[in-house]
């Protein structure tokens, strides 16, 4: 059975209030997942070492990609040791939890309480959880009649977004699932405003937020379609052309997979 430390009793545990996972100046602890893996703390990165702690940072991974809060001891050994034995792997966890805190080297941030893990959200600072926090506030913003600030909201959130969730952990089961939820809540903010700065006509504005999606991510497949109709529907079929040709280079050479089937017909129909 995992104990818990004194310590994982002390402090103030109550939930993070809207402000505390929003940037601010200075957290002992942030964590960026979002297109790349870094840890700073008291504002400084972690030296990276020649040979990386692996296991203990797959840790740290593992309970961001689970939420942060209350994460099951036992899940995360199912999917960190999974060939482990009960106590072997009990002990392991915890050998591992005890690297992880003085690797981060910080007082109270990784709680273990009652077979869970939490990551104090007023001592730490993740990309990932703001990025969600801030789309979803900028939806129930634009869900009001007359809603005006839901663009800012939704445009800081977005600035977040550098890349997928942590493409290093490309096959882990534990980390394709977020991936996945993440990169469509990318998308769908990303078409959000570009249909939104459409309607007003500003199409520019439109195509920006596009081009923009697709340099973050060019496997976002939905966008591909609205910024080739846009660029062609301003006689811009040269742009259009290179749009496709990306959409085609990226979805059969890299992915091995066929041409999204909207892409498709417009090359046929509108580009041809």
């Amino acid at each position: 059975m995992i104990k818990h430390d004194r310590e994982d009793f002390a402090g103030d545990r109550r939930p993070a209030t809207r402000a505390s996972s929003r940037r601010r100046k200075s957290w002992p602890l942030e964590i960026y997942m979002l297109g790349r893996f870094e840890i700073r703390v008291e504002g400084v990165p972690l030296p990276k070492r020649r040979k990386a702690p692996h296991r203990l940072l797959e840790l740290l991974q593992a309970i961001v990609a689970s939420g942060g809060a209350a994460v099951p001891v036992s899940y995360l050994i199912d999917q960190l040791w999974p060939d482990s034995d009960g106590d072997r792997a009990v002990a392991t966890f915890a050998k591992t939890l005890k690297r992880l805190r003085k690797y981060l080297a910080i007082e109270r941030v990784v709680h273990l309480d009652h077979g869970t893990v939490t990551l104090d959200p007023t001592r730490c600072w993740v990309d990932v959880r703001t990025f969600e926090e801030d789309v979803a506030r900028s939806e129930k913003i634009s869900s009001h009649v007359r809603a005006r600030g839901w663009t800012g909201e939704l445009q800081q959130a977005l600035a977040l977004y550098h890349g997928p969730f942590l493409l290093d952990q490309q096959l882990k089961p534990w980390a394709v699932t977020v991936r996945e939820r993440l990169r469509e809540c990318f998308v769908r903010g990303v078409a959000r405003l570009s249909d939104h700065w459409q309607r007003l006509g500003r199409l520019e504005q439109a195509i920006q937020w596009l081009n923009r999606g697709l340099q973050v991510d060019p496997h976002a497949a939905p966008l591909y379609v609205p910024l080739i109709t846009l660029l062609s529907a301003m006689g811009r079929k040269t742009e259009a052309s290179v749009v496709y040709h990306q959409c085609a280079r990226v979805f059969v050479k890299e992915l091995g997979r066929t041409i999204p089937q909207g892409v498709q017909y417009l090359y046929k129909n509108v580009l041809s």
